[in-house]
């Protein structure tokens, strides 16, 4: 993992492929972003997250088909991480991201480190789903 943080937040990103590192040295990775400055409009303050996937597909339905089968699989899922927040796809780009936004009300020491293992995890499962459902046909 290769990570940086700020007064704000933190980036972070998770190797996608065996050995990566870091997409700045030409390596595969997911992202992980989580602000602290991006209040939601109605819970207020508090942490606003979103990973990443270098994922491309065809087209946005492939996309959306992908988000709404891993939303499914984390929902039902019983080794996978909390599922706050919701995978969807950014319109005309055919890319996954999962996003959510944790309020101050639920803030304890050690939230934001507990996002980043989170979504390492998420990113690892989502690359499972994926690759098995590409396999599958």
């Amino acid at each position: 993992m290769f990570a940086t943080t700020g007064p704000t937040g933190l980036t972070a990103e998770f190797a996608w492929e065996e050995g990566a590192v870091s997409a700045g040295l030409g390596h595969c990775t997911s992202l992980l972003r989580i602000h602290a400055d991006e209040p939601h409009p109605a819970a207020g303050n508090g942490l606003f997250f979103r990973l990443d996937l270098p994922t491309i597909f065809s087209s946005d339905e492939e996309a959306q088909r992908c988000a709404a089968n891993l939303n499914r699989c984390e929902a039902d899922g019983v080794d996978t991480p909390p599922f706050f927040g919701a995978w969807c796809c950014h319109s005309g780009s055919g890319t996954l991201t999962f996003a959510g936004f944790w309020p101050n009300l639920l803030y304890k020491q050690g939230t934001v480190a507990t996002f980043a293992f989170w979504s390492a995890a998420r990113s690892r499962y989502a690359r499972q789903v994926i690759g098995n459902s590409n396999s599958s046909g």
